[in-house]
């Protein structure tokens, strides 16, 4: 298996967390059954050196518990209710509250979902997150059906150094010296020796399109794979792909996949 080959085009962003808790193994599971291309997710590092998934640094906005990801074991982080909180109507149900649904252990997931590509997002700046990844993806020889990204640039460039055969995405810092890069005609050492082939950005960053046609062009010419996040509509699903867009992130797992297969990318 690998990450890019067939290029992922639904991309379902912490699972199906339309209707189930995001980042859950139910959430997962849907996602899954629906037969979108990427389960996209989150992971922290545990106080007892354990890899969960889970987007936020506390558990707060999920399960309403005010506690710290970093300081909880992984047993006490299997304990919470994660679908607390979830609702669909504006907080008038909690269908999921207390129904044992509990985040899980990446390497859990990589074993319940074998057949799953995913898309990792390294929510810590701490290297030894990137060195727990790499333990886990050689443990159950997955390293070549994800696709490893962070906002913290010194952690992902620690994983790279690692474990090369894994595929990563642009950091935050590498991504806005891209944008800088392209229009003077220059490039970044990762993608011109081939050790990045994702480009995983919003359509606009703080009030400014950087998702031009120009870019698109740019990235197409050096075949780059563009993957856009986060989008939940279907005409804006439609418009990206007929742009040239290669992937799309979202949260209505359904949709994406219904979208990507009207679509012809030839």
């Amino acid at each position: 298996m690998s990450f890019f080959d067939p290029i992922p085009r639904s991309l379902a962003h912490r699972g199906d967390s339309r209707n189930y808790p995001e980042n859950t193994e139910p959430a997962f599971q849907a996602a899954v059954k629906l037969g979108v291309d990427v389960v996209e997710t989150d992971v922290h590092l545990t106080a007892d050196k354990k890899v969960i998934i889970w987007h936020d640094d506390s558990l707060e906005r999920v399960s309403g518990d005010p506690r710290k990801i970093r300081n909880l074991t992984a047993d006490e982080l299997m304990a919470v209710d994660a679908g607390a909180r979830f609702t669909r109507d504006d907080g008038k149900t909690f269908p999921f509250r207390g129904k044992g649904i509990h985040p899980f252990l990446f390497q859990d997931a990589l074993r319940k979902f074998p057949e799953t590509r995913f898309n990792v997002d390294l929510k810590e700046d701490i290297p030894e997150l990137a060195y727990m990844m790499k333990k886990i993806l050689e443990t159950e020889k997955a390293e070549h059906r994800v696709c490893i990204g962070s906002f913290h640039h010194n952690v992902l460039k620690v994983f790279r150094g690692i474990l090369p055969e894994t595929e990563t995405s642009l950091s935050k810092l590498e991504l806005r010296k891209l944008m800088v890069y392209y229009r003077i005609g220059g490039n970044l050492d990762v993608i011109r020796k081939g050790k990045v082939r994702a480009i995983q950005i919003p359509e606009y960053h703080n009030g400014m399109k950087i998702l031009t046609p120009a870019f698109i062009r740019w990235c197409k010419k050096r075949n780059l794979i563009l993957q856009i996040w986060t989008v939940n509509e279907a005409d804006e699903m439609k418009r990206l792909f007929k742009a040239g867009i290669d992937g799309i992130f979202s949260d209505n797992a359904e949709l994406v996949r219904d979208i990507a297969r009207q679509t012809d990318f030839n």
